[in-house]
């Protein structure tokens, strides 16, 4: 195979013609090539861009279909990209509702075991002989309060001697049991339950080492009588 190339300044030139003489067979062969003016460069402006591309034309091809290959894998692409952006935002908000919907639920199950201890309301009578003797209760036992000194009362074996302390008259052997206490003008207070056994003669811990659950308040703070203690994030309505 035999290449050649031949550059035509002449604006004039149509015809060229090409031979090839073989001396040793004996033989020629002879081929003519008619240039129409709207290739010359003066005729068309496209002419360069034209050559460039002939004479390029196996790299160009290559490159051209490569670059319509990387444009497509782009446009793919961000398809794709676009899509799993939609599918994050929606499965995103769908999370976000269901635990929005968890919380709901966690909180209206909360309420509904609030509301049910209504069920179990204790009427609560406060028993005058457990009583230390600087608690004064009322005439239907159902309040106390501390006084300024000491009341003259049997030291009957029920009695708190030291621990300001007094019992319900009514106790509990089993099941679900709720009451309210309302508290007025006093920065120190506890309030549980405890067991029927317990120590009442001398200071008691009232931990439950020693048969008492207890809540108490100490100044602004909430705390469990527990052990260890347990300081109880609560606040006043």
């Amino acid at each position: 195979m035999v290449t050649t190339a031949v550059i035509i300044r002449d604006k004039y030139v149509r015809n060229v013609s090409c031979s090839v003489n073989n001396t040793l067979l004996g033989q020629e062969k002879e081929t003519v090539i008619f240039i129409p003016e709207s290739f010359m460069p003066s005729a068309s402006p496209w002419m360069v861009a034209l050559a460039v591309i002939l004479t390029a034309s196996p790299w160009m091809v290559s490159m051209t279909v490569i670059l319509a290959v990387f444009i497509i894998f782009m446009a793919v692409s961000i398809c794709c990209i676009k899509k799993l952006q939609r599918e994050k935002k929606i499965l995103s908000g769908e999370k976000k509702v269901e635990q929005e919907e968890k919380e709901i639920a966690q909180q209206l199950q909360e309420e509904l075991r609030w509301r049910r201890t209504f069920l179990h309301a204790a009427d609560v009578v406060l028993d005058p002989d457990t009583a230390h003797p600087e608690l004064f209760l009322s005439e239907d036992r159902r309040s106390v309060r501390r006084g300024p000194y000491r009341q003259r009362v049997p030291d009957n074996p029920e009695r708190f001697d030291s621990q300001p302390c007094v019992l319900g008259w009514e106790s509990f052997a089993s099941g679900k049991h709720y009451w309210e206490v309302e508290v007025e003008n006093v920065m120190v207070w506890t309030v549980g339950v405890c067991r029927h056994s317990v120590e009442r003669k001398g200071e008691v811990l009232l931990i439950p080492q020693n048969g008492f659950w207890t809540l108490e308040m100490f100044g602004n703070q909430y705390r469990a009588l527990s052990s260890p203690e347990r300081i109880l994030p609560l606040k006043e309505s």
